[in-house]
């Protein structure tokens, strides 16, 4: 379910809620066991900040997966799922483990957090058509990128909910978490993407 439809929800206290928040953290992660193989990705979403020592109470989470998939791709798909469920004008600080994730994003080398942009940013940049105005909803063709990337039709959503957050004046950060390395938020993230893979296998 995405979050317009959410904050439609017939609970009143939910949607005055929802209504209310102005700023989150998220976390995305994907796996594959083997790779490529059965995969599984996951996200989770708090109020901001965290803070671990008192361990901000789970907002919001999802997961999914695919019984033939690679580990780029989940960690991708967990991505796209985050950013077409996340609310709309809001300020997100999203974290992943995944270099490849975050390169097509903002950059290789860039560990630092970058405001969203209406143009394509990172590695998307490069594969974009030159010129070419992105519409919002443009349906997805094997022309859409000028140099057609792998996993280009989820590079695609991604590039579109971008452009969705863009043109609504969202600010989204993205950077950098080293993964297992004990950080709350993507150690749950990562026990949603396992969970769901291990139960498909």
């Amino acid at each position: 379910m995405k979050w317009n439809s959410l904050i439609k929800s017939k609970n009143n206290n939910l949607t005055t809620f929802m209504k209310k928040l102005r700023k989150v953290e998220a976390y995305t992660d994907g796996s594959c066991v083997p790779n490529p193989g059965v995969g599984g990705w996951g996200w989770v979403m708090y109020e901001n900040p965290i803070h671990p020592e008192k361990f901000t109470p789970l907002m919001w989470s999802n997961s999914g997966g695919s019984k033939k998939s690679t580990n780029n791709e989940m960690e991708l798909v967990a991505m796209a799922e985050f950013l077409e469920f996340c609310p709309i004008g809001i300020h997100a600080d999203i974290w992943s483990d995944s270099q490849y994730v975050l390169g097509g994003i903002i950059g290789k080398n860039n560990r630092t957090l970058t405001r969203v942009q209406k143009n394509p940013q990172g590695w998307m940049k490069g594969w974009s058509q030159q010129g070419k105005i992105y519409k919002i909803g443009e349906k997805y063709t094997n022309k859409y990128w000028n140099s057609e990337p792998k996993n280009s039709e989820v590079w695609y959503r991604i590039h579109q909910a971008l452009l969705n957050h863009a043109k609504k004046g969202s600010v989204l950060n993205f950077c950098w978490v080293k993964g297992h390395s004990g950080n709350v938020g993507n150690e749950k993230a990562d026990k949603l993407s396992n969970k769901y893979r291990k139960n498909m296998e």
